[in-house]
């Protein structure tokens, strides 16, 4: 019943923007959603957007600016 610690409440938000922002890019699809979260991504240096988000707030960032201009049709 303790609150999460700062440092965890804010990866779970950053984390939540990206699974937000990649159900949003696939049109509710849950599995291209996993997929794209889970698979190595040449972007993103060869790491899963998942992992990727997972590990820092710049690398959540990472994710959605690559997000951002797949959207905006940026050839990836």
């Amino acid at each position: 019943k303790k609150p999460l610690p700062r440092e965890h409440s804010e990866r779970l938000y950053e984390l939540s923007r990206v699974i937000d922002a990649v159900g949003r890019a696939y049109h509710g699809n849950a599995e291209r959603a996993t997929l794209f979260l889970t698979r190595s991504h040449p972007l993103l240096n060869g790491q899963s957007p998942l992992d990727l988000a997972r590990s820092s707030s710049a690398g959540a960032d990472a994710v959605l600016n690559l997000l951002r201009r797949a959207e905006a049709g940026v050839a990836l």
